[in-house]
């Protein structure tokens, strides 16, 4: 008699061991696992930023690489958006030989004018990369194929420059994920 009721302890206590080990691995897995949500909102975020802010809405004071572009002439259009931007750069990159971006390439240009705004924009622990075409204009150094989240979108982006030049439609890809720990 004495047996059995050593047996039974013995499996009552086997069990709760095995619920805890199974309630500690779940908790561990909860608390270290990124927030899918907030990755997907802040893109979403700053692509209709980039995709809806006019650079005449830019405060010039927030924005020195961005005031220092408007004064020098290679900013032409006030009423472009940030995106439209990028896009008329490359344009005048490929297509007028970098008209009126002179000593630098206006690719580089879009880079400067991109990193000014996302230093205000993005949160450290994220990483974004954005290309036109297949030309990167930013890339951060963190390897995104390690990321935890990954989020990409895709937008078509495309303008006037001056009154005789249409350029577009340009492949414009942002690409947002969060750094890994």
């Amino acid at each position: 008699m004495e047996k059995r009721g050593y047996f039974f302890s013995m499996d009552a206590f086997m069990a709760i061991m095995i619920v805890i080990i199974g309630v500690i691995l779940a908790a561990s897995n909860l608390v270290t696992r990124p927030f899918q949500v907030q990755t997907l909102s802040l893109s979403q975020d700053f692509l209709n930023t980039m995709a809806n802010t006019k650079l005449y809405e830019l405060n010039d004071n927030d924005y020195q690489a961005i005031q220092n572009q408007k004064r020098n002439g290679a900013i032409i259009n006030l009423d472009n958006t940030i995106m439209q931007q990028i896009g008329e750069y490359y344009f005048r990159d490929i297509s007028l030989a970098g008209q009126k971006c002179a000593p630098v390439t206006c690719m580089n240009l879009s880079t400067e004018f991109l990193e000014n705004f996302l230093n205000s924009t993005v949160p450290l622990n994220y990483d974004i990369r954005i290309t036109i075409e297949s030309m990167i204009v930013i890339n951060n150094l963190t390897d995104p194929r390690k990321a935890r989240n990954l989020i990409l979108y895709k937008r078509i982006v495309n303008g006037i420059y001056k009154p005789q030049y249409g350029w577009g439609p340009y492949k414009v890809n942002i690409t947002v994920w969060q750094k890994s720990t």
